[in-house]
Formats: C-alpha cells, structure tokens, sequence
C-alpha cells in the first residue's frame, strides 16, 4: 500500500501564514519585496544583469537579452550588438588573402564603436579599412587578412566593439607539400621555329579524345595539360573503338616532352572525379602558380576544383551558395590577384537571377557570391540563358568582361549594370581568349580584333575603365589570342582549318593614322592536324622561362613552338 503524508496542523498554519501574507503584499510593499528579491537572486548568482536602484526604474545597463524579453522602452538603450560568428579556414596557402564570410550586427539600439586587430574590414566587400568606425543595426561586414608565410601557422584577427573583444576570425596555413619536380627543358634547339605536336600518348587515343586546356608555371617552366573523350563534342567515327580514358591533370617537367598525371585516380576521390571528366577549362594563380583551378565538364560531381599543390591533390569547389547550380563552364582569374576568380555556368539560373549569371569568389573560391550577367531577351521576348563558347575574364576589383556569340558586354560595378562593348558573334572558348600585350587589352572576335589601350592608374588598367568603347580592327575570324616576340599570335578553333594560326605585329595596333586590317595579318604556314581533322587553338599559353608557345587544337592534340 502506498504511503501518504499526512502533514500537522503545525505544518499547516505555517503555510496559511505565508499565503495570507503573498495576497497582502500590494503597492510599494509589493515592490520593495520585487527588489529586494532581484538583488538577492543578482548578487547570489553574479548576474551580469543590474539591479533596479529605485523600485520606479530599472538600469540603462541591462543586457540586450533582458531588454528584448522585458520590452524595454522609452529612454532605455542597448549598445551590445548580438553575438556574430565568422567560420575559420584552415588548409590555407601561406601568404595568401583570406575573406571571412559576412556577418551582420543586431540586438543593440545606439551606434557603437568597431575596431580591428590583425585584419581589415568592410562594409561593401569592395573598400577594407583597418581604422576604427561606428556600427549600426543592421550593417554587414566582411574582415580581411593575409595568411601566415609559414605552413602550419594559425593567425586570428579580432573585432572589438566599444574596446572591447567581440569576435574572432582564425586561419591556419595547410602543411607543407612537396614541391613539383625540377625543370629540364634540354634539346629544344633542335626545334626553333616551328610548330610541333606534342600530344601526350594518353590523350592522343582513340581517335575521339580532345586536349581543351594548357597553362604554364610562369616561375619555373612546368606545363599541365588535359583532355578527355567524355564530351558530345567527341564523338567516335563509325568503324572505330572508342573506350572512355580517365587522364585528369597532367604535367610536363621538360617542355612538353614527356607528361605525367599530377594526382592518383582513384574513383569516389576529388582526383578521381577530375580523371574521368573533361577538364574543359583550367587556369593557374601566375603569382602562386601551385594553386590549380579546372571546371570539370560532364564528369562526376561537374563543378570547379582546385588544389594548392601543384595538382596533387584536389578540393571541389561550390560556387552557387544557394546550391541551385553545380555545372561550371568557364573560368576567369584576376592577373594579379589570384584569389579573385570569377566562372560562367553551363545551365540556365534560376530566379531571383537572370538565366544568364555568373559566380565569384574573392578568397580563392571558399566563398562565393551570385550575380547577373546582361539581361537580353530573343525577338520572340524569350530571356537568353547560358551561352555556348562563353568566357569571362576578371579585369579588375569591379569588372568582368564577357564575351559570347551574343557580343562583347563589360560590367564595371560588379554585375550591377552591363555595358555593351559590341554585338559582333564571339566564338570564344572556356579557357578565356583575349591577351594582355603591353599593357593592352585584346580580345578576339569574328572578323574583328578588339583592343582597349593601357591605363596603368586606373582600376581596371584599360582604357574601357569608364566605359570607353574598345577600338575595333579588321581581322581574320579569331577564336583565340597569345602573344610572343612582339606580336599577336591569333587563331581560329571552331573549323576545319589546315592553316589556323596568324600573326601580327603589336605595334601595328599603335599606328595613329593608318588602322591595320585583314591584309596585314600573316597566315602561318604550320598544318595542325591530327588523325580525324585540323583544328585552330583554344587555349595559347607562354613560357617566360624557356621562351616557348603551347597550344591545344581539340582533336589535332597539343603543339609547341620554340621562339627563335
């Protein structure tokens, strides 16, 4: 049987009491016993809360938590931000310029003081200060800083409000990589002058597999190239046995002559998934060239990877925040600012953007920011989505500049607004196509060269940095530009060609009262032919180092010339 206590009537008269005297407590008395209770509770708990100083007002030093829970008004005010949370990155390159993600401050009512130690900060993503600044509700920011030199270094950067610390943003540099192999790029006398293929055996069969990109370690000479027959642009020739290759990223250590895989091929691995794709577009960071960056066309998991160690190892990237969008095209690269990347996408975009977007990232691709390409619509008002052979180059901090067969168009406010530049028909490749020579801007077109004369002050360094329209020169139809020994090197890829390669003389272009037209192009005598067809470039890549030429022909493989 269950036991019940029975309490005595002792017991009872005590609780009787103490109720009667609860329902007296009113007024003034009821008050003081409010904070007399408060006080203890404070003190006997070391709350951060303030105790009442009269039993009429309440502290103006309250914590922004109490003042939202107890709908704090009138002359009240809180001057505590809520807290704010920015992500660390670890497995960062020495040296290199990290952006945090974007916070934004609530949950105080006066302006209150921001300052920094290790960083920088900013409230647009464009401008970064370091000095102390006020800070209001609603206001977002973005903090800034430059990596360790060293490997397996962390810095963090704090944000202060009102001198006090506030928020913390760390970085770690990765461990330290072996290095790529010495270059050694002897014999290459013999070839002076010439065009000669080079295709890797890999990537020269069967008879469907394209090469579609090079680029060129400008610091030591090292070439990495890829190719695949996993595209609808390969298809195999009746007759003939066609098996997928899986070849990924390969790099040469003596100009050209032999190539090796940078990476492992294991399937279900990043270097797995960039073995069995197309690698259609792939570019270098010219100031830290071990940092690698390829979209991987129509393989698994088709997105943008990049590695930090010369191909060895390889991180896939997202550059649709939303996840919306994975398909990446092409990709751009600031020339001298390589964690400023930008890609066009191979998929139309959603709202709340135009079909026609693009993606950038402004701390080497670990965050990434949506916005709209030119907004143009068919005759039959139908909105253009993506574009086939469309290429984006990073011009400056603000500006990109597309080019596609619906022309040439410039943003100078980061996608805001877009100019016109011309509505020739660009038949243009993934791996971009103009050229800086001299300081000049040239960018190929159907018929047409297009140039946009230095300006070395200005942001971008163009003469089109206030929208100037680019000069235009009549030309053989140009998919692709290189330049060497003081001239352009141009080519067409989009045909059958025997003959795709011309050049001309940069100082041409200078010439202020006679233009320089199609005839004072000179076509190259060179074949680039490979088993199934000849092709023109789409991608020309310079060695400093070693004074020579690569170029990828699709099918007719891969070609070098040594500069006399």
């Amino acid at each position: 049987m269950k036991n019940i206590k029975v309490r005595s009537v002792f017991e009872w008269s005590i609780i009787v009491f103490f109720l009667s005297l609860c329902i007296a407590c009113s007024g003034s008395d009821k008050d003081e016993l409010e904070s007399n209770s408060s006080t203890s509770t404070s003190s006997s708990t070391s709350s951060s809360s303030s105790t009442s100083s009269s039993s009429s007002s309440s502290s103006s030093s309250s914590t922004s938590s109490s003042a939202s829970s107890s709908g704090m008004s009138g002359g009240d005010e809180d001057n505590q931000p809520d807290n704010v949370t920015f992500i660390d990155r670890i497995n960062i390159t020495p040296g290199q310029q990290v952006t945090s993600n974007v916070v934004e401050f609530q949950g105080f009512d006066t302006a209150v003081t921001l300052s920094i130690d290790n960083g920088s900060y900013s409230f647009d993503g464009i401008n970064f200060t370091d000095q102390p600044s006020e800070v209001v509700a609603g206001d977002s920011l973005m903090v800034r800083l430059t990596a360790p030199e060293q490997y397996s270094t962390e810095l963090t950067v704090t944000l202060y409000i009102n001198d006090a610390a506030f928020a913390f943003f760390t970085v770690r540099t990765g461990i330290e990589v072996s290095s790529a192999p010495p270059v050694d790029c002897s014999g290459l006398d013999e070839e002076v002058g010439k065009w000669v293929n080079i295709t890797p055996p890999v990537l020269a069969d069967p008879v469907n597999i394209e090469v579609s990109a090079v680029v060129v370690n400008p610091i030591d000479g090292s070439v990495y190239a890829s190719g695949s027959n996993r595209t609808s642009g390969g298809a195999c020739p009746e007759g003939e046995d066609c098996p997928d290759v899986n070849s990924g990223v390969l790099r040469s250590s003596d100009c050209g002559a032999t190539f090796v895989r940078a990476h492992d091929d294991e399937m279900g691995t990043p270097e797995g998934n960039i073995s069995r794709g197309v690698l259609w577009s792939m570019q270098i960071d010219k100031q830290r060239p071990n940092i690698l960056y390829v979209a991987n066309g129509y393989g698994p998991d088709n997105t943008l990877y990049k590695s930090i160690d010369h191909g060895e190892y390889w991180t896939p990237l997202r550059a649709d925040p939303d996840g919306n969008l994975n398909f990446v095209q092409a990709i751009g690269i600031h020339p001298e600012n390589g964690d400023h990347i930008a890609i066009t996408w191979h998929d139309d975009c959603p709202p709340p953007h135009v079909a026609w977007c693009f993606s950038r990232s402004l701390d080497g691709g670990t965050t990434w920011t949506m916005f709209n390409g030119p907004e143009l619509y068919s005759s039959d008002g139908d909105q253009y989505g993506w574009q086939e052979g469309a290429n984006i180059a990073v011009l400056g901090s603000n500006s990109y500049l597309v080019s596609a067969t619906v022309g040439i168009w410039l943003t100078l406010d980061l996608g805001e607004t877009w100019i016109q530049m011309s509505d020739d028909i660009i038949y243009g490749s993934y791996n971009g196509g103009h050229v800086i020579a001299n300081g000049n801007l040239y960018l190929p077109g159907y018929n047409n060269v297009y140039r946009s004369a230095a300006a070395p002050a200005e942001d971008p360094p163009f003469a089109l940095h206030d929208g100037t329209p680019m000069e235009e020169f009549q030309s053989p139809a140009l998919t692709m530009l290189g330049y060497f020994d003081g001239k352009l090197l141009g080519s067409f890829g989009r045909q059958n060609v025997r003959q795709p390669n011309w050049t001309i003389p940069e100082a041409a272009f200078e010439n202020e009262t006679e233009k320089p037209d199609f005839f004072d192009w000179t076509n190259l005598p060179d074949e680039i032919c490979g088993p199934i067809m000849c092709r023109g470039s789409f991608k020309i890549e310079y060695d400093p180092v070693h004074n020579v030429l690569y170029s990828v022909h699709g099918s007719a493989g891969l070609w070098r010339y040594v500069i006399e």
